[in-house]
């Protein structure tokens, strides 16, 4: 279905496994103008799962996801959609 310019994500049938592909969707901020005239940019990101544990999957990034990722689908290279970002956690530190 294309809607506003855009087709909807259909859901994956099968979980992904270890080391598979995922790019993360959702926005982060440009940095031009004021605080009130930043505006939103979209932003994909691209990443493996690394595991599971409990309720959560986990996953690397090839960068540091935005807050603004949050919320966002994360998406198999099929182009379905396996889950939305909940949580971004360091492992720095």
């Amino acid at each position: 279905m294309l809607q506003y310019g855009r087709h909807a994500l259909s859901l994956a049938s099968e979980p992904p496994g270890e080391g598979d592909a995922l790019c993360f969707i959702g926005h982060s901020l440009t940095d031009e103008g004021t605080e009130e005239e930043q505006r939103q940019k979209p932003l994909s990101v691209g990443g493996m799962l690394v595991g599971r544990g409990g309720a959560y999957t986990f996953a690397r990034t090839t960068q540091i996801l935005q807050m603004g990722m949050c919320g966002g689908p994360v998406v198999a290279p099929d182009g379905s959609c396996i889950g939305m970002t909940e949580a971004i956690v360091s492992d720095a530190g």
